[in-house]
């Protein structure tokens, strides 16, 4: 189910609340000895409280979000003028076989595929531009595939300050179901850890 409201948009905020959005799916996983990370508790308790009070957790912008704002549209420009795609700007996409799953896409291609958009500093995009899509990208990546019912998602780093063709760089990620079903395990999983703390709460 795709609401196509304004990102970061009052409507947007109330549209997500209390869901489980593929920008966090990073949280959910364990982390790479199999152990959860204790940002995935902290989340769980977001997310329960964001439902329970009806109020979304305060959204602080960092300076590395103001900067990939301020060029998401840049990005999303040079990469239709490169790959020839014709992205379709989207809100948010609730899965329909739980509604407390969602994704909000930085744009859709033909509904076949989409795009990550990131926008980080000089550093990171040239290490990007050396060794590809960072790991701890791809749980959001995969999850916006999954939830978007897609093919594939690129992944693209911008960054306006380097001259040449090396300021974008873009990473065809294709559908990985064995991922996807991991993933949808764990978000179930995670979400009836959220009901059941919302149950001891009505107790």
């Amino acid at each position: 189910m795709r609401i196509d409201v304004e990102q970061k948009s009052d409507a947007w905020l109330k549209a997500r609340l209390g869901v489980c959005t593929a920008s966090r799916f990073s949280d959910i996983l364990p982390g790479v000895r199999g152990k959860y990370k204790v940002s995935r508790e902290n989340y769980l308790y977001e997310l329960a409280a964001e439902r329970l009070t009806g109020i979304s957790k305060v959204f602080r912008e960092s300076i590395e979000m103001a900067h990939g704002n301020e060029f998401e549209s840049e990005a999303r420009d040079a990469y239709e003028f490169i790959t020839g795609n014709i992205v379709t700007e989207t809100g948010i996409t609730i899965l329909d076989d739980n509604l407390f799953i969602g994704a909000s896409p930085d744009g859709l291609v033909n509904d076949i595929g989409g795009i990550e958009i990131k926008c980080f500093d000089t550093k990171r995009h040239l290490k990007i531009v050396v060794s590809g899509m960072p790991a701890e990208l791809m749980p959001q990546v995969q999850g916006n595939i999954w939830i978007n019912d897609c093919q594939w998602w690129d992944f693209v780093s911008y960054d306006p300050r380097i001259t040449g063709t090396k300021n974008i760089y873009i990473q065809r990620i294709e559908r990985d179901n064995d991922y996807i079903k991991t993933l949808k395990d764990e978000c179930f999983s995670f979400l009836n850890e959220i009901d059941e703390v919302i149950k001891k709460v009505g107790e």
